[in-house]
């Protein structure tokens, strides 16, 4: 059995050894749209006359899939176990991507709007990211233009149009490679997008839309799983012990000194793809946590010990990466 994880995620420095563009760059007018800060539309024939060291595929994505379709060639060849981890860096801002998955989607102007474009009343200030997304840094409740709005929209929306694209390449070559009935295929993204809705645009909320990502598992070997969406909970700390129990390895939960490994974090949720639940949470975890850190001003954390790195602070509310221990006692 082979497991192969593909995450819209942003990969590791120094996975890809060729150049690519990682972002948007007009500096010759390859360029043919966009804010060229959130967003760009690119004119591919025209980024490879501007940008021949990069070959074919001049975009990060696009390398990252090619270095994936030749590692999935390579381990084919050997005939043994594999697991393979492709992360593609879109829908990850910048929006930058080639125009055909623009010129696919409607035009901007009937791109419809965030459902609720103003945080709901009464509404905690911690629920709350002061990130400028087209709009002054540090405001609240004061939408992006309508204009504007849908034009980030569309965006977004190529962007995911591209990963997909990309993702496609990817499974494609399993079936070229007839590996596809051996391999255990996992699709997920690490955080949700607040897209406009509630007045935010990031992933920094503790909102539904901020937390909850997309998650596929296909098991071909689970013919009961095949097809089926559950509405059982479950989170992306899960997924190690789930592909290990899938692909038949020893109990991850048990160290090789026949003791119970005390760390390990997570469920497995194998269990679900020989009788997955149509209804309700499902029975291995009645609840899943989700938290983006906030502090005011004056924050403190009792019982913890924690280094605190503010990234933009705009009164009553700072957003901060915070690294924590318990202390006891």
């Amino acid at each position: 059995m082979h497991a192969l994880v593909l995450v819209f995620s942003t990969p590791p420095p120094g996975y890809i050894d060729t150049a690519a563009l990682t972002g948007c760059s007009n500096k010759s007018g390859e360029a043919i749209a966009g804010d060229m800060q959130h967003w760009c539309s690119y004119n591919m024939t025209r980024l490879k006359e501007v940008y021949p060291d990069y070959g074919e595929y001049p975009l990060f994505d696009q390398q990252i899939v090619q270095a994936t379709v030749k590692h999935l060639h390579a381990v084919a060849a050997t005939k043994k176990p594999f697991f393979i981890a492709c992360g593609l860096h879109r829908p990850h801002l910048p929006f930058a991507v080639p125009s055909e998955f623009h010129d696919i989607l409607p035009p901007t102007e009937d791109i419809r709007p965030p459902k609720y474009n103003r945080p709901p009343e009464g509404s905690p200030y911690a629920a709350w990211h002061p990130g400028g997304f087209g709009k002054p840094v540090c405001t609240y409740n004061v939408s992006v233009p309508q204009e504007q709005t849908k034009a980030y929209r569309k965006a977004y929306y190529a962007a995911v149009s591209f990963m997909d694209s990309n993702v496609g390449v990817v499974l494609d070559t399993l079936d070229a490679l007839d590996l596809t009935s051996s391999t255990l295929t996992v699709f997920m993204g690490d955080h949700g997008w607040q897209l406009g809705e509630m007045d935010e645009w990031r992933k920094m909320t503790n909102w539904e839309l901020g937390v909850r990502v997309p998650l596929i598992i296909r098991c071909p070997w689970k013919p009961h799983s095949q097809g089926v969406k559950t509405p059982a909970l479950v989170e992306a700390v899960d997924l190690f012990q789930t592909i290990t129990t899938l692909v038949g390895f020893p109990d991850p939960t048990v160290g090789g000194d026949g003791f119970p490994v005390q760390d390990l974090q997570g469920n497995s949720l194998a269990p679900y793809f020989d009788d997955p639940p149509t209804k309700g949470p499902g029975s291995i975890k009645t609840e899943a946590y989700s938290q983006f850190p906030k502090q005011n001003d004056h924050g403190v954390f009792r019982a913890f010990a924690c280094t605190v790195l503010v990234l933009r602070c705009c009164s009553p509310v700072c957003s901060s990466v915070i690294m924590c221990r318990l202390v006891l006692g």
